[in-house]
């Protein structure tokens, strides 16, 4: 139990949320909108204010999200995609953003690892890894595709990929079969990323 963690950690609850009414299924902060975002089975996605964890908006999504991130150019905004690959996206105030760029939905494949990164121009990514060993770098909020590497190995076994990217986003970091891949200068994928994935067996 949740509350007896926190006891024997002598940890506080600074405070309790009951705005969702099933299953949380995902979160997400965004410290350039300072806002919290819940995810929940209820088909909504609930945003707060960091400050005082204020609910401002309460949107139905219509799906239940596996992934949840937010996008803070052109517009506040964040995107919301089922474990189906099914996305959707927002705007901070509910209205839905029409023009985004579907994940094609293969059956038994699945979004295993995400991450978000901004580049040097500040314009906005998502980077998914795929449970057939595939990385894809998407724009955010259109979700339109930069670029799409994999890994022959991964690819035929089936492996999950992780990704994550290092504070100063220059890394890829992705596991695949036991092994870590680091892709560096992920400024490059503007110029010549796919000669660094190369270079490391992609």
């Amino acid at each position: 139990d949740i509350s007896d963690i926190i006891t024997r950690r002598s940890l506080k609850i600074f405070k309790k949320l009951n705005n969702h009414t099933d299953e949380i299924s995902c979160l997400s902060i965004n410290e350039n909108l300072q806002v919290l975002g819940t995810a929940s089975f209820d088909l909504y996605v609930n945003i707060y204010t960091m400050i005082d964890f204020k609910l401002i908006n309460s949107v139905q999504v219509n799906l239940i999200p596996h992934v949840l991130t937010f996008c803070s150019s052109p517009l506040p905004s964040f995107i919301v995609i089922q474990e189906s690959l099914k996305a959707a996206a927002f705007t901070i105030n509910g209205t839905p953003i029409e023009k985004i760029q579907n994940i094609p939905q293969t059956e038994g494949i699945v979004i295993t690892s995400f991450c978000t990164f901004r580049d040097h121009k500040a314009k906005e990514y998502i980077v998914l890894g795929f449970s057939n060993g595939v990385i894809e770098i998407r724009r955010l909020p259109s979700l339109a595709i930069q670029e799409v590497f994999q890994d022959p190995k991964t690819s035929q076994m089936k492996m999950s990929l992780k990704v994550a990217i290092s504070p100063d986003a220059q890394f890829i970091v992705a596991h695949g079969n036991g092994e870590l891949y680091i892709v560096t200068n992920i400024d490059a994928l503007n110029h010549n990323a796919s000669n660094n994935l190369a270079n490391l067996g992609f």
